[in-house]
């Protein structure tokens, strides 16, 4: 990584979970980095099949990874999540462990934040509420909020109290 790297945290379980769109997920424990392997398939659990994100953040006890980069393969509209209370199991073939959820969207995501405890994530050209469902199996749901607002600002999200906004071409 460069002095250049914006990267994204999210505090769970003990640790600091990083990620900043060119290197691997990582974390720090208070001692020293470790980089675990991300395996989505329970048949091969030493395969790490998640080369980068954009963001990562703690939602109702899972980690979410914003954007990720798998086996190669930018995935511009999709949320990865962890097996809940468990930040290492990202197994997504075996039911109600890990997962993922693409936004019904041509947009790429590019910034999020936290609303009170929904968060909120901005596409290029629409903004959408990911929806906790509080099914175990299917944890997550997509809804829009709008499609009129235009953000060009992977880190550009800035939060409030009430509302939060995002950096676009034409303001906030």
């Amino acid at each position: 990584t460069g002095t250049k790297n914006f990267f994204s945290t999210a505090n769970y379980q003990a640790r600091l979970w990083i990620i900043n769109n060119t290197d691997r997920l990582a974390y720090y424990d208070g001692t020293g980095i470790g980089f675990p392997i991300v395996s989505f398939n329970d048949a091969t659990p030493l395969v790490n099949n998640l080369d980068t994100g954009l963001h990562v953040f703690l939602f109702r006890n899972r980690l979410l990874i914003l954007r990720p980069t798998e086996s190669g393969a930018v995935q511009p509209q999709r949320v990865r999540y962890s097996t809940l209370n468990n930040p290492f199991d990202w197994v997504s073939n075996v039911q109600g462990r890990g997962g993922f959820i693409d936004a019904p969207t041509q947009d790429w995501i590019m910034s999020a934040e936290f609303l009170r405890d929904e968060l909120i994530i901005h596409f290029q050209e629409s903004t959408w509420k990911l929806r906790w469902t509080g099914i175990d199996n299917d944890p997550f749901r997509w809804q829009k909020i709008n499609d009129t607002k235009r953000v060009d600002c992977p880190y550009a999200t800035v939060p409030f109290q009430d509302f939060n906004t995002a950096v676009g071409k034409i303001g906030l």
